[in-house]
């Protein structure tokens, strides 16, 4: 026997909408994280060809955020959740600086890290 017309037309706009509707988890992981701008000009950066961010974040994976080169310097956004964490930029896959413009605490190990408070 078929549906009447309204109760076929009902139900297909209830599927509509739950196909529409955001995942409970995926909705809050999204709104818990922040963007975050980093940069650093070319004199910062000491002329360097690449730079990347380590930290925290990344397991201090030299690798896994490159920057962006611009005319001025280096940039890249990064999504966190929020935190603190503490970081370094690395010039050329070798020299490990400090954001000169954040505040930087102790490593535990007798260095300085710069720190992302959000």
């Amino acid at each position: 026997m078929a549906r009447p017309k309204k109760a076929e037309t009902a139900a297909k706009e209830t599927a509509a909408k739950k196909a529409a509707a955001p995942k409970a988890g995926k909705t809050a992981a999204k709104s818990a994280k922040v963007a975050v701008l980093l940069q650093l000009t070319n004199e910062e950066a000491q002329n360097a060809k690449e730079v990347a961010v380590a930290g925290e974040f990344n397991n201090w994976d030299k690798e896994a955020v490159k920057m962006t080169k611009t005319i001025s310097g280096f940039e890249a956004t990064i999504e966190l959740k929020k935190g603190t964490y503490q970081f370094k930029y690395v010039l050329d896959g070798q020299t490990w600086i400090n954001d000169p413009t954040r505040k930087v605490v102790d490593d535990g190990q007798g260095n300085q890290n710069s720190v992302i408070e959000l």
